[in-house]
């Protein structure tokens, strides 16, 4: 296995707020205001935005 950087190992401490909704969510029958929704959205995508490799996007955004 391959070693995890510090920003990966870091991203999860984002995760643990958008993971702990969730939870009260479905167990605890709590409701999500639209603007707390959004604002986990923003969070998630983030933290995906940071973790993909940088090799990945090189690709994508090379003109034809």
């Amino acid at each position: 296995m391959s070693r995890l950087g510090t920003l990966t190992t870091n991203a999860q401490g984002y995760l643990r707020i958008p993971i702990g909704v969730l939870l009260s969510v479905v167990l605890l029958g709590e409701t999500v205001p639209s603007n707390l929704a959004l604002g986990l959205v923003l969070v998630m995508a983030g933290v995906a935005a940071m973790t993909v490799p940088g090799e990945r996007l090189k690709g994508r955004w090379k003109s034809k």
